[in-house]
């Protein structure tokens, strides 16, 4: 009897197996934003710069033509919704793998309150297995269920059942296109846009977005608005363990905050913006790092304008272009030892530069 029972739990086991590999199969996204990356970067045999962060990094960042430009080779880590402990995760990575020489970390407001998307962390670091040995992937599976980020929540246990938080909707013309897409991709490249949905992937782990903002909307999209102000003091926690691991390793670390609408900085209040820029910039300095916030930068280097952004926040396709080759100018001014200062409005310069902007866009700001 005791025989026959054990024999119905194997069988159990052996089913519920089964069907989750089944489901997963059918229903688990083909080819999505954190599959793609680790799998271009694992197959990328020679990188010597990474771009890291969320998708302020992933849509801003287009590697193909900074090397171009600079005579780098670098590669693009970030991946929508990426928390900062995942992201010291890809330097680890970067460093160990590729030896690395330089790092760029997005870092701004959105980093600071630690927001944490569970469906994007277990997608993330299910992605982080590809192309690791048995051992390893067992190693890294281990550390996500028992990090303290997720141990006694249902990402636990949900993590090994990817069709619940990375499937595609239970409706048979989604999962159809799902598995053609499965089937017909050689790489990790071909129809990523597909279940990317707003982003179109390039390559190198650049992926960027379409569409034009609407600055008179400046009232209700602005970070402000947006984010909650909560500001995580393990942030900055996150931020200095990657500026003394970069320095650890002899990485040169530029930590950036990408453009946004120029009436960003006063919507969410000047004062407190400029506090955090000190904080982030004195972190940075303990440890050799640079901080360059180009929201700050001059129009003689780079001029943010409706048409270069998607939304408030993430510049599209045109933005990135110009930016790219803007910041390639800038990095080789920085290696050749120029003084960067000189490409950076001073906090009331800017504050000044603004304020048509900010008059014609945020009314009755001055009566705040």
């Amino acid at each position: 009897m005791r025989i026959i029972k054990g024999i119905k739990v194997i069988l159990f086991v052996i089913l519920f197996i089964l069907m989750n590999l089944l489901l997963s199969y059918f229903l688990v996204k083909a080819n999505g934003p954190s599959e793609v990356m680790w799998k271009d970067f694992r197959k990328t045999e020679k990188i010597d710069t990474v771009y890291l962060g969320s998708s302020f990094s992933q849509m801003t960042f287009n590697p193909y033509i900074i090397d171009e430009n600079t005579g780098w080779n670098s590669f693009n880590m970030g991946t929508p919704g990426q928390p900062l402990d995942q992201t010291k995760e890809a330097l680890t990575a970067a460093i160990q793998e590729k030896h690395i020489k330089r790092a760029v970390l997005i870092f701004g407001i959105p980093s600071l309150e630690l927001t944490q998307n569970a469906n994007a962390r277990a997608t993330f670091a299910r992605a982080r297995n590809y192309g690791c040995s048995l051992l390893e992937k067992l190693r890294l599976d281990w550390n996500y269920v028992t990090n303290s980020e997720n141990f006694n929540t249902e990402a636990s246990l949900t993590y090994f059942f990817q069709w619940v938080y990375n499937g595609v909707d239970f409706e048979p013309k989604k999962i159809a296109e799902n598995l053609k897409i499965r089937k017909e991709s050689k790489d990790a490249n071909a129809s990523s846009k597909k279940v990317a949905g707003y982003m179109e992937y390039i390559g190198k782990g650049y992926a960027y977005s379409s569409g034009v903002f609407d600055y008179n909307t400046a009232a209700e999209n602005n970070t402000k608005k947006a984010y909650s102000g909560k500001i995580s003091d393990k942030a900055y926690k996150e931020l200095e363990a990657m500026c003394k691991l970069c320095q650890e390793n002899g990485v040169d670390l530029m930590v950036v905050n990408t453009p946004k609408a120029p009436y960003d900085i006063a919507a969410y209040g000047a004062d407190d913006y400029f506090a955090i820029n000190h904080k982030i910039t004195g972190i940075c300095s303990k440890y050799g790092a640079d901080y360059y916030d180009f929201n700050l930068v001059k129009p003689d280097l780079f001029s943010i304008c409706p048409e270069y952004l998607s939304n408030f926040e993430h510049l599209n396709k045109t933005g990135s272009e110009v930016f790219c080759n803007a910041f390639s100018k800038f990095v080789l001014s920085r290696e050749a030892g120029e003084d960067m200062s000189q490409y950076f409005y001073s906090e009331d310069a800017y504050m000044e530069s603004v304020k048509d902007i900010v008059a014609s866009y945020l009314p009755g700001y001055d009566n705040r």
